[in-house]
């Protein structure tokens, strides 16, 4: 038995992506999807990131095979309570969610049946510059020559992982396993934190006597630095979701500004100078590694033939079934 159906909640930028990268991945395979928007269902099946929408997101998940949670973290709970409800045993579940470790949580509290996998797939560098959100800037490649970060449970069924891991490799990432709690503190200084500084600025700006004048004159570096905003739905989530390691980063980054302030303030202008001379260096060397996604940790090589893809995933969805009817 072999996958049929994949099944897509959150039909914007990230959700789109990833119904178009399957849809032109050449499987035999059915995307169906499911928005709370119903302009953006329409749009999905308009450019062809699935096949057929539903109006009703139960439905959708009692029809899916594998089950794609592509909302915002600030919706994801009351999605799981539903995917608890109707999911199906054998199917497998991913989120795209930053956090993982409440997902998980939610995923033990409400999942009767089904097994959930946590992942993050990380888009290429390319796309890393885009900070849209909408369905507008979905793309095939989104994914392409990047990573995807797998965090499964130990007590998750193998083949629930391996079918978790094939989707990954579709959407063109390579796989990296890492530890769920070290993955999430790690969000908070790559998400959470500029998230915050975003807020902090915009606010330092339009607290000042002189913003309305100002705010005519704001461009790209602005714009650039406050974009983080559009995901004001859940930046107080992250914050809160691990306080320790959002206060640490916090501090951290309080330090630097302290430090630079005063070497700005005792006139220090060479030593800041070399210092942002070397950040560039350093920025460059990461954005290089990014778009070479050639890192010095070894990753699992990704496998390009559909046809043994087509298999691989219908295998550990047999597999599971097996399993699961053997339970019922």
């Amino acid at each position: 038995m072999k996958t049929q159906r994949i099944g897509i909640i959150g039909l914007q930028r990230w959700g789109a992506s990833a119904g178009l990268a399957i849809k032109q991945s050449g499987l035999d395979l059915t995307v169906i999807g499911h928005d709370r928007d119903r302009a953006s269902m329409k749009q999905a099946q308009e450019i062809g990131a699935i096949d057929k929408s539903y109006t009703s997101v139960a439905n959708l998940i009692s029809d899916a095979d594998i089950l794609i949670l592509a909302e915002p973290f600030a919706e994801l709970e009351d999605t799981m309570k539903i995917v608890g409800k109707n999911v199906n045993a054998h199917a497998v579940v991913i989120d795209f969610s930053p956090l993982k470790k409440p997902v998980q949580k939610w995923a033990d509290d409400y999942l009767r049946q089904g097994h959930y996998v946590a992942l993050m797939p990380i888009p290429r560098a390319d796309a890393a510059h885009d900070n849209r959100l909408t369905i507008e800037a979905a793309a095939a490649d989104m994914f392409h020559d990047s990573v995807v970060c797998l965090m499964p449970s130990p007590k998750v069924d193998e083949d629930a992982v391996e079918t978790a891991t094939n989707v990954a490799r579709v959407l063109g990432c390579s796989p990296f396993f890492v530890d769920i709690g070290e993955y999430d503190a790690y969000m908070q200084a790559l998400e959470t934190l500029p998230s915050l500084m975003g807020a902090a600025y915009f606010r330092s700006l339009t607290r000042s006597t002189g913003w309305r004048d100002m705010v005519r004159f704001a461009s790209t570096s602005f714009a650039q630095a406050t974009a983080p905003l559009e995901k004001q739905a859940d930046i107080a989530h992250f914050a809160f979701d691990n306080k320790i390691a959002t206060l640490r980063w916090i501090d951290s980054l309080i330090q630097d500004l302290v430090e630079i302030r005063r070497w700005i303030n005792d006139g220090e202008l060479e030593t800041l100078a070399a210092l942002m001379d070397e950040l560039n260096l350093q920025r460059e060397k990461w954005l290089h590694e990014r778009r070479e996604n050639n890192w010095q940790e070894a990753t699992t090589p990704k496998v390009d033939t559909p046809n043994f893809m087509q298999q691989m995933i219908g295998t550990g969805l047999f597999n599971r079934r097996k399993k699961d009817d053997k339970k019922s």
